[in-house]
C-alpha cells in the first residue's frame, strides 16, 4: 500500500525503486530462503518498525567448538561453520565468520593436523566435515 504517493512516484523516476509494492515481499522471501525468521512488522500511525532476526546459532556446534581444548576463537568460529556443512569454499567461510580468506585457509590447515576436520569429495565439488 503506498502512503505517500507523491513521494513514491519521486523515487520510481529517480530510479530508486523497480516497483510499488514489492519490498516487504522481497524481504520475507530472502529471509525465508536464508532460514531466518520472517521480519516483523509494526505500524505506529505515522513510522512502522521491521524488526530482523538473527539466524539462530546451532547450540550443539557451539558447544563442540567450545570443548576442543586448545582452539581460539577464530579457529571456533570456523570450525562451527564447518560442522554446520552449509559452506564449502574459504571465501564463504571468511565472508561468514569475518575472517581473511588466507587466515580460513591457515586454520583449515590447522584443523586438518588436529585432526578434527576432513575433505570428502574433490576440491571443486567435496565439502569439509568433522571428523
Amino acid at each position: 500500500m503506498i502512503r505517500n504517493k507523491a513521494i513514491a512516484r519521486a523515487f520510481k523516476e529517480a530510479g530508486l525503486i523497480e516497483s510499488f509494492g514489492t519490498g516487504i515481499r522481497k524481504m520475507r522471501s530472502l529471509c525465508e530462503m536464508s532460514g531466518t525468521a520472517v521480519p516483523e512488522i509494526k505500524e505506529d500511525g505515522i513510522y512502522f518498525i521491521v524488526t530482523f532476526s538473527r539466524k539462530a546459532e546451532n547450540d550443539s556446534v557451539a558447544s563442540v567448538a567450545e570443548n576442543v581444548k586448545g582452539m581460539t576463537g577464530t579457529e571456533s568460529r570456523v570450525y562451527a561453520i564447518i560442522c554446520e556443512g552449509s559452506l564449502t569454499t574459504a571465501k564463504e567461510m571468511s565472508a561468514a565468520s569475518g575472517v581473511s580468506e588466507k587466515s580460513v585457509r591457515r586454520i583449515i590447515d590447522s584443523l586438518i593436523r588436529k585432526e578434527l576436520i576432513q575433505r570428502i569429495g574433490s576440491d571443486r565439488s567435496g565439502k569439509w566435515i568433522r571428523k
